[in-house]
């Protein structure tokens, strides 16, 4: 899915990002991190 303006989807891919490294650092085991990086994908995939 494409965002209708460039600063939407920047300003998602920072929100996402940031969700990302908060989710992780949160993390308390390393099965976890799979999971808690998922915010990570997202980001990604609003950067392309």
């Amino acid at each position: 899915m494409m965002c209708f303006s460039a600063n939407a989807c920047f300003g998602s891919f920072i929100l996402l990002s940031m969700i990302g490294v908060a989710a992780v650092a949160k993390t308390k085991s390393s099965s976890q991190v799979m999971f808690a990086s998922i915010p990570f994908v997202f980001a990604i995939q609003q950067m392309t």
